[in-house]
């Protein structure tokens, strides 16, 4: 027989009282009060005593001297100005914006000499001993109902704000256990609305319920406004924290409301430190509320003050705040950045760590505190784990930054590692992060190389494409070229099936970039079965596989005199996998008068034109093709009167180029390539050196005849 069965009789009261004794010996003590009898035998209809509104004129005359209201408020920090939410508060019928808290613990002083002391800290209606007694009473109630009973038995005096705190955690726990663990509650949830409780339990002979909602809200509302009306912010912010547990289906926006104005509060008079300011952002984040979450964007005020006193520790959890926070993460940031730059030396690893994965979650303007990462990894390469340096490549591969001071930590790393890193990810996110950012490292490259050589058993697919796509993309062959190569092919053979078209096709593509022609796997691609595995990818990566195929079947056609072309359809060439870049279209435009004034005739002169015998993709299109060739009948060429050759300019972009500036990628080594097999002259004109000569035409011409003038040699 339930403990609710046993309320409706005399010998349930009495066996209730024998419950309660174990429970909480002192408050079995007390007697038996008519409305604690009422609620008993299913004759309260409202709720328990203590969630009456009997002391709420206390409450509500206290909130009368103490209210938070909502305002924005211009704040300028240095350069940046921006539109903060900010609290107000009205204090006995004044004002307060923002006192100019500081992010430290401070005394309220009513007269020199004289500390304010909280209602609670001038009389305490019990002593330690009888509060911990309470405690361990209420966390030794096994249902929701002992624990009301319980509650219900203890006078309103004596719930001080640690007991109100064990008595939600407690409600908290209970509920969970409830909810997820016990199959007939889950039951009753899910029969119809319609459908009285009562009904549902008749057959138990349970008495009635009082609605768990109404009983459930009143309760938590008190006990909330016990805790806030306490002096111990701890316990304030561990109650937000044990709230993120809180599952329940009641309306919970009264009791999180005065929870979160007494935490602004806090924050406002600067009894919060930076790490309990960052804490409760998160914990309020995580309150699954959108009321909740409309505060996180108000916590900068206890940020503004003794920021520049922050060590490294405080620094790190004030970035903590920025994944939690929206309309003021700008401003908070730069509050972090300007703090970060100072003490950039003293960060350790697991700081670093957390700051650069914050940065990839926020997407933040962070240029000047990435350079400072930067010099912070050139200082303590060697002391960062395998772990540590992976996440760090994956996040600057996200972020797209790369600098000197981080190219030379790489090389540095990888001179002392490359026989002794166990971490096949970091060398997979090493090489993703060069290609990415055409860092053409040799000591990075043959480190790559050689472990992919000694540990290729044991790399996984994406291992492999990572690590090998990556020379092919930097245009670098190994100095143990013949072993890597045969290894790659014995992996490719060996993994066929493993590998996804569009990414076998692309390592395929890489031999190619380095004068690796793979022979024996076109039989294998050229295939019916592999056009049908195609169909998996999307519709654009099978555009663009089928396109890389055409290029592949050219340039083995082109290069090697054993292959037999094959037929690849065509319908899928009109979109290329390159596409041509305005900046390279308009500077066509803009040097179109000079070259035709080198070739002597306009009609000399094409742009944008598909070499005959070429697929028509994109990639294949010269930028400007000069065919001396054709007679001129207007002005005689600049170049040697016996030239008849043609002549392919091509404009190379900055990221035609590896980071140095001093080798092709490999896609655009091989254009140049097999454009020079099939008879043209190719022209390499540098972007950025056209453009820097574009008002001085004697210049700009003189820079494009010595170009087509070398191309000659």
């Amino acid at each position: 027989m339930s403990f609710i069965q046993l309320s409706a009789s005399r010998f349930g009261r009495a066996f209730i009282c024998q419950n309660l004794a174990r429970i909480c010996p002192s408050v079995a003590s007390v007697p038996f009060r008519s409305s604690f009898e009422d609620i008993l035998l299913g004759k309260a209809t409202s709720a328990f005593r203590y969630c009456s509104n009997e002391s709420s004129s206390k409450s509500d005359s206290a909130g009368e001297e103490d209210k938070v209201s909502n305002t924005s408020v211009f704040v300028q920090d240095g350069l940046n100005i921006d539109e903060l939410p900010c609290i107000v508060r009205i204090v006995r019928g004044e004002f307060i914006v923002n006192d100019g808290a500081q992010t430290r613990k401070s005394k309220n002083v009513l007269a020199p000499g004289i500390e304010s002391k909280s209602p609670t800290e001038h009389q305490k209606p019990i002593n330690y001993e009888e509060e911990v007694e309470m405690i361990q009473g209420f966390f030794r109630c096994s249902t929701l109902t002992e624990l009301y009973f319980l509650l219900c038995q203890c006078p309103e005096d004596e719930v001080t704000p640690p007991v109100a705190f064990s008595v939600i955690r407690n409600m908290i726990q209970l509920e969970n256990n409830k909810k997820f663990r016990n199959p007939a509650y889950r039951y009753l949830q899910d029969q119809p609305e319609e459908t009285p409780i009562s009904e549902l339990m008749k057959g138990a002979g349970a008495m009635t319920p009082i609605p768990e909602n109404f009983t459930r809200a009143a309760v938590m509302e008190r006990l909330v406004d016990k805790i806030c009306k306490g002096a111990d912010t701890v316990l304030v912010l561990d109650t937000v924290k044990a709230l993120r547990k809180d599952t329940s289906s009641c309306d919970k926006t009264a009791y999180i409301k005065r929870l979160c104005d007494k935490c602004l509060i806090l924050v406002s008079e600067g009894k919060l430190t930076v790490s309990q300011i960052a804490a409760l952002a998160q914990d309020l984040h995580l309150l699954k509320s959108d009321l909740a979450k409309s505060y996180t964007d108000k916590l900068w005020t206890g940020l503004e003050e003794n920021t520049e006193d922050l060590d490294e520790n405080e620094v790190s959890e004030l970035f903590s705040m920025l994944p939690f926070i929206s309309q003021s993460r700008k401003h908070v940031y730069h509050l972090a950045e300007r703090r970060a730059l100072s003490i950039w030396y003293k960060f350790k690893p697991d700081h670093i760590l957390q700051m650069i994965c914050i940065l990839v979650t926020c997407q933040c303007n962070c240029y000047r505190l990435l350079g400072a990462i930067s010099r912070w990894m050139n200082v303590h390469i060697h002391t960062l784990t395998e772990g540590h340096l992976r996440w760090m490549m994956f996040a600057f591969n996200k972020l797209n930054f790369t600098s000197s001071n981080l190219q030379k930590a790489l090389t540095r790393y990888a001179k002392a590692k490359k026989s002794v890193i166990a971490d096949p990810s970091l060398v997979a996110s090493l090489m993703d992060y060069s290609a990415a950012m055409r860092f053409r490292s040799p000591e990075v490259m043959e480190m790559s190389a050689a472990y992919f050589i000694a540990n290729h058993a044991k790399l996984n697919v994406p291992d492999i494409y990572s690590i090998c796509q990556a020379f092919g993309s930097l245009n670098y062959v190994p100095k143990d070229g013949f072993t890597f190569f045969k290894v790659l092919e014995d992996v490719l053979n060996k993994n066929f099936v493993a590998f996804s078209p569009d990414a076998f096709v692309d390592l395929l593509m890489t031999c190619v970039y380095l004068e690796r022609y793979p022979l024996n796997f076109i039989d294998k691609v050229y295939h019916p079965f592999f056009f049908q595995r195609l169909e998996v990818l999307s519709p654009n990566d099978i555009k663009q596989t089928r396109t890389k195929l055409r290029i592949l079947d050219k340039a083995l056609s082109l290069e090697t005199s054993c292959h037999k072309k094959r037929v690849v359809s065509k319908s899928f060439a009109s979109n290329g996998w390159m596409f041509r870049d305005v900046r390279i279209a308009k500077c066509v435009n803009q040097i179109r008068h000079v070259v035709e004034d080198i070739a002597g005739s306009a009609n000399r002169v094409h742009t944008a034109v598909s070499p005959t015998g070429f697929p028509f993709v994109s990639f294949y299109k010269v930028d400007c093709l000069v065919d001396l060739s054709i007679k001129s009948e207007v002005f005689e060429s600049l170049m040697p009167d016996d030239c008849n050759e043609r002549f392919a300019l091509l404009i190379h972009l900055p990221e035609h180029y590896d980071v140095s500036r001093r080798h092709f990628l490999g896609p655009h080594a091989m254009k140049i390539r097999q454009l020079n097999v099939a008879g043209f002259k190719v022209v390499n004109l540098d972007y950025e050196n056209i453009q820097k000569l574009l008002f001085n035409s004697p210049a700009l011409k003189s820079y494009l005849l010595n170009s087509m003038t070398e191309a000659l040699r």
